[in-house]
C-alpha cells in the first residue's frame, strides 16, 4: 500500500503534461516503491535504468514485490544474483526474460544499442537522476530510447557539484515532502550529531573544475592526519556496538581504518569499487545480520544503500557535495524500531553544508549550486558534549552549555547579531516598534494636503500598507506557533530561526513596505518546516522497507 505522499507524488507525475518530470524525494522516502507502481500501471514496455549492481538488485526487489515480472539487462553474474536475492527475500523469482518490463544496467543499455526491447520501450525511469546530462553515459542511455513517449527521473538531491544544470534532459521537477517532515512522521528516524575536531587539514587541497576537493591531495591530507585512530576512539565512546558505516577518502585509508576496528575488537570490513560483486553481497548480508559491526567504504554507500539496522554514520571523507554529504548522512536514517541515527562528523561536512533537513530550494536550472543552506548551526563548545544543533538557542539543549558573550555595544544589524533580537541596541529596537506602531495606527495627513485629492491617495495607501502588515502579523505569530507551542522552541531562538529563514527579523518585516509585506507573508504561508502532519494509515508500510540485497 502507498503511502500518502506517494500515492500525491505518482498522481502529480501521471498528471503532467509533460514528457520527461524529475522527482525529487528525500533519502529512504521510497522512491523505488513508487517505481515500481508506475510501472505496474503503464500500458507498454518500460525499463527502469540504474547505474550499480546494488541498484539494479533494489529495485528489481521493489518490482517483484508488487508482483511485476520483470527482465535483467545486466552482466549474467549479475542477472544470477538478483535471482537468488529474489528467492532469499522474496521467496519466488519474479525475473522473466519475456517480460514487458526492465531493469537495466546504465553500462550494459549503452553497449546494446540495438536491443529489440529496449528500442521499443515508451517509458523509462532512471535512478540518481542527478547524473543525467546529454553527453554522458546517462544521457546517451536515454538518447538510446527513441520510442519512449515518456521519462521519470528520480533523486532526493537534484543538485550538482559542475552548477550545470538538469533542464536539458527534464521539463519539469515535482517535488514530495521535506525530510523533516518524514522524521516527524515516523518514516525516517531522527538524528543526532557530534562536531569533532576536524581530523583532516583540507587548507592548500584543490578544488578541481568539477567543485569537488582534488582526490589525490585529499588522500595526501589524509594519510598525514589522525583520522583512523580518531574515528575509532570516538566511535567506541560514543556510540560502542552500533552498525555502523564509515565514509573514507581512498581504499588506504580505509583498509586502515578496518584495521583498526578490528583491533578494538569490532568486526569490519572493506568496500569500494573494485570489490568484487559477490563479495559486495556477502557484505550487505552480514551487516544487515549480526556479523559485521562497521563498513569502511571509498564512494560506494553514498546511494542507495538500503540497511535499515545502520545506527550510525562516521564521516572521514570531506566533500564539496552537498549531495554527496546529504547521501551519506541518510544512511543510519532508515526506521528500525526507536533508533536515533548517530553521526560522527570529523572532517567539518555538517558545518560546510548544513543540517540536511533544512529546507531549501531545487531547480532545474544551473548557473549555481542548488539548495545552498540558509540556518546557521553549531557545535556544543562543550568538550564532554561537543553535538552539533540549530544555532537558535543560545544555549546547548542537550548539556545546557552557553558561550561566553563578548561586548554587543553598537551592534545594531541583526547579520551581526544572528538575528538574536534581545542584542538590539534600546535605541534601534525603539525606532523599529515606532515605525511598526505608526503604520498600525491612523493614517497622517501633512496640513497643507488636506482635504485634497493627495490626501485620499495618502489614506488609500496606508490602509493597503496597514492590511498587508495585519495580514503579516498573523502569518508570523502562526509560524512561530508551531515552532514554540508544537516543538517547544524558546521565544528568543524562534526569533533567531525566523531572521535565518526569511532574511529579516520580525520588528523590520512590520515597517517594510505594502508589497513587501505582501511578498514575506506568501513566503512564510509557504515555508512548511515546522509544520507536523497528521499520522496516516501505516498499514502495509512493510511494503516500502525493501530488504535490499
Amino acid at each position: 500500500m502507498l503511502r500518502d505522499y506517494q500515492s500525491s507524488l505518482i498522481t502529480k507525475i501521471s498528471n503532467s503534461n509533460v514528457s520527461r518530470t524529475l522527482a525529487v524525494m528525500p533519502c529512504g522516502a521510497g522512491k523505488t516503491v513508487c517505481m515500481s507502481h508506475i510501472a505496474n500501471d503503464f500500458d507498454g514496455p518500460d525499463v527502469a535504468i540504474a547505474h550499480r549492481q546494488e541498484l539494479v538488485m533494489q529495485i528489481s526487489l521493489a518490482f517483484g514485490l508488487q508482483g511485476i515480472h520483470h527482465r535483467i539487462i545486466a552482466p549474467d553474474r549479475t542477472i544470477e544474483a538478483v535471482k537468488q536475492a529474489h528467492m532469499r527475500v522474496l521467496k519466488k523469482c519474479w525475473v522473466r526474460p519475456d517480460a514487458h518490463t526492465g531493469v537495466a544496467g546504465v553500462d550494459t543499455l549503452i553497449r546494446r544499442p540495438d536491443d529489440a526491447f529496449l528500442q521499443s520501450c515508451e517509458l523509462w525511469q532512471i535512478d540518481e537522476a542527478h547524473h543525467i546530462q546529454p553527453d554522458n553515459k546517462w544521457g546517451k542511455a536515454i538518447a538510446l530510447l527513441k520510442k519512449a513517449r515518456r521519462g521519470v527521473g528520480w533523486t532526493a538531491t537534484p543538485s550538482r557539484m559542475d552548477r550545470k544544470g538538469l533542464d536539458e534532459s527534464f521539463d519539469e521537477l515535482i517535488e514530495g515532502p521535506g525530510m523533516r517532515e518524514l522524521i516527524e512522521r515516523g518514516y525516517l528516524a531522527d538524528y543526532e550529531i557530534y562536531g569533532l575536531p576536524q581530523a583532516i587539514n583540507t587548507r592548500g587541497v584543490k578544488v578541481d573544475a568539477s567543485g569537488e576537493f582534488n582526490a589525490a591531495q585529499l588522500a595526501a591530507a589524509a594519510q598525514g592526519s589522525a583520522i583512523t585512530g580518531d574515528i575509532v576512539e570516538h566511535y567506541l565512546r560514543i556510540c560502542p556496538g552500533k552498525k555502523g558505516a564509515t565514509f573514507l577518502v581512498d581504499v588506504k585509508s580505509a583498509t586502515a581504518t578496518a584495521l583498526a576496528y578490528r583491533e578494538a575488537g569490532v568486526k569490519a570490513a572493506v568496500l569500494h569499487a573494485k570489490t568484487p560483486g559477490p563479495e559486495r553481497i556477502e557484505i550487505m548480508r552480514a551487516m544487515r545480520g549480526g556479523d559485521l559491526m562497521q563498513v569502511c567504504n571509498v564512494d560506494m554507500w553514498g546511494e542507495g544503500a538500503d540497511v535499515p539496522a545502520l545506527e550510525c554514520v562516521s564521516m572521514g571523507r570531506p566533500t564539496m557535495s552537498r549531495g554527496l554529504y546529504e547521501q551519506q548522512f541518510c544512511r543510519c536514517l532508515r526506521p528500525y524500531g526507536d533508533k536515533v541515527g548517530v553521526i560522527l562528523d570529523h572532517v567539518g561536512n555538517v558545518g560546510r553544508h548544513g543540517l540536511p533537513d533544512a529546507p531549501r530550494v531545487h531547480t532545474l536550472a544551473g548557473g549555481r549550486r542548488n539548495a545552498e543552506p540558509t540556518i546557521r548551526i553549531t557545535t556544543c563548545g562543550n568538550p564532554e558534549c561537543m553535538r552539533v544543533h540549530d544555532g537558535y538557542e543560545p544555549a546547548c539543549p542537550f548539556c545546557g552549555w552557553t558561550p561566553e558573550r563578548g561586548d554587543t555595544s553598537g551592534r545594531e544589524a541583526p547579520e551581526q547579531l544572528a538575528g538574536d533580537l534581545t542584542l538590539y541596541t534600546p535605541e534601534l529596537l525603539a525606532h523599529l516598534r515606532a515605525e511598526a506602531a505608526r503604520i498600525a495606527g491612523g493614517v497622517i495627513i501633512p496640513p497643507g494636503l488636506r482635504g485634497g485629492p493627495a490626501a485620499g491617495r495618502l489614506t488609500n495607501m496606508w490602509r493597503t500598507r496597514k492590511d498587508a502588515q495585519a495580514a503579516l502579523r498573523e502569518a508570523i505569530d502562526q509560524w512561530a506557533g508551531r515552532w514554540v507551542h508544537v516543538h517547544g522552541e524558546s521565544i528568543q531562538a524562534t526569533y533567531r530561526r525566523f531572521h535565518h529563514a526569511f532574511g529579516v527579523d520580525t520588528l523590520k518585516a512590520l515597517t517594510q513596505s505594502g508589497p513587501e509585506m505582501a511578498e514575506l507573508m506568501e513566503r512564510i504561508q509557504n515555508d512548511r518546516t515546522g509544520r507536523t502532519a497528521p499520522d496516516s494509515n501505516r498499514s502495509g508500510e512493510n511494503r516500502n522497507d525493501i530488504a535490499a540485497e
